[in-house]
């Protein structure tokens, strides 16, 4: 029940070393900064590399304090909008492409849980590629995606492969507001149809 806080530094990981699928990744993430810093001016590569890997050491303070003024500071954080909005852009343009539905949803579910992977599986972000595989699942099998459903089964699975993430709030943060906006979308229409007349 003693909780240590404290600051470093430096640090140094020692013993095992991490091989395998998250280094793959993590060479990933390396490569695509690399290519950002190759092609654009340095404030303009350490913001598309948080945006699209989540990494923010290279972001200047100027930056962050500018999106924490004007209070868009989460814009800087990728997460499950972040997902949503690439895989719907793939779905559209696989559906310009006339790919046959049931090889885009495999190759949309396979591409959601590779970009998960690579903005490095923050708790919004797999919630969003475990709804979004869920759904595109659904889609495959003829059934109808029940978005409440994937979101509870979501939150299941990250607390069971990660028991930890009951302490983070920005897990439930997402959660909450995700359930939010399933839970009063569906109202929205009867509200508008009330207030107009007949």
């Amino acid at each position: 029940g003693i909780f240590l806080s404290a600051e470093a530094e430096a640090a140094e990981k020692t013993g095992m070393r991490e091989t395998g699928k998250t280094d793959r990744f993590q060479k990933i993430r390396l490569s695509m900064q690399r290519n950002f810093e190759r092609f654009l001016e340095k404030r303009a590569a350490g913001f598309a590399t948080a945006i699209t890997t989540g990494n923010r050491e290279d972001l200047s303070g100027e930056i962050k304090l500018a999106f924490t003024r004007i209070g868009i500071s989460h814009v800087l954080a990728v997460s499950g909008l972040h997902l949503s909005i690439v895989i719907g852009g793939l779905d559209l343009l696989f559906r310009w492409a006339a790919i046959p539905r049931k090889l885009k949803n495999v190759i949309l579910i396979v591409c959601s849980c590779l970009l998960a992977c690579i903005c490095g599986l923050s708790a919004s972000v797999i919630r969003a590629a475990i709804m979004l595989s869920f759904m595109y699942l659904a889609d495959t099998i003829g059934e109808n995606g029940d978005s409440l459903t994937s979101l509870f089964i979501a939150i299941f699975l990250i607390l069971v492969f990660r028991p930890t993430s009951v302490y983070d709030i920005g897990m439930w943060m997402s959660f909450l507001a995700t359930l939010g906006i399933l839970v009063t979308l569906p109202a929205i229409p009867k509200i508008r149809l009330r207030k107009c007349p007949r």
